[in-house]
């Protein structure tokens, strides 16, 4: 008698906690309306980049191409809104700032008096993204990111003067705008909360550099820089 009690009460006491544990409501049951969300990711990034230097004071201009990538860590807050129509479809949208960390690095091949290092990395990133997306079931939607993207990037030359050697540093901040593709599965909980994860490629195009001496060269700099990042999160509706 005692369990049977207990089997009976429990429950009611539990949905007076958290209504949402007995009545995770369908998110179809907001067809129609708009929905405003906020969110955060974590995940990680590999950014990669191919860079060339040309060297200005040759004659005949000689370049270098080499690619190295930046393997890091991604984190983010988003705001961003949905709409869900005939209980299928979603329309929406989402600004999304992004910090990165990770580096990456290239030693030019030769002499250490006439070698240079080159790091690059890709910092902070702002993304403003269309998300047109389907319902899956009554509670899983998967959707796509579109939409453009602006980073940060810094790079740091340093490089010999001479063969004693004196070495020159040159550090670069600069903002790029590019663009962002992405693919992401969201689980709603209930219809305050739900959690995602995602796929995303971004696509900064070549980014000048400021150009630079190396022993008896001047070099200029230039790079294709693009990234890509697994994340998961988790999204409150307001």
């Amino acid at each position: 008698m005692k369990d049977r009690i207990i089997r009976m009460v429990l429950p009611i006491f539990l949905s007076f906690l958290s209504p949402s544990l007995l009545h995770a409501a369908s998110i179809s049951s907001s067809d129609g309306q708009t929905l405003y969300f906020i969110t955060g990711n974590i995940g990680i990034l590999q950014g990669n980049v191919n860079a060339t230097y040309t060297d200005f004071t040759d004659v005949i201009a000689q370049s270098i191409s080499e690619s190295f990538s930046q393997q890091g860590y991604t984190g983010g807050l988003g705001l961003g809104m949905t709409k869900i129509y005939y209980h299928q479809y979603l329309l929406g949208g989402e600004v999304l700032v992004n910090f990165n960390t990770g580096n990456g690095a290239r030693f030019q091949a030769g002499a250490s008096s006439t070698s240079f290092m080159d790091t690059t990395y890709i910092r902070d990133n702002i993304n403003l993204m269309f998300q047109p997306g389907l319902m899956l079931t009554t509670d899983i939607a998967s959707y796509l990111n579109l939409g453009v993207s602006v980073a940060q990037m810094r790079d740091q030359v340093i490089s010999p003067l001479n063969s004693t050697p004196v070495y020159q540093s040159v550090t670069q901040l600069k903002w790029q705008p590019g663009a962002v593709l992405g693919i992401g599965l969201r689980k709603f909980l209930t219809t305050q909360w739900s959690v995602f994860a995602e796929y995303n490629y971004y696509d900064y195009g070549n980014v000048s550099f400021s150009n630079f001496l190396n022993y008896t060269a001047g070099y200029s700099h230039k790079s294709h820089i693009t990234s890509n990042t697994v994340t998961v999160g988790a999204a409150w509706n307001l």
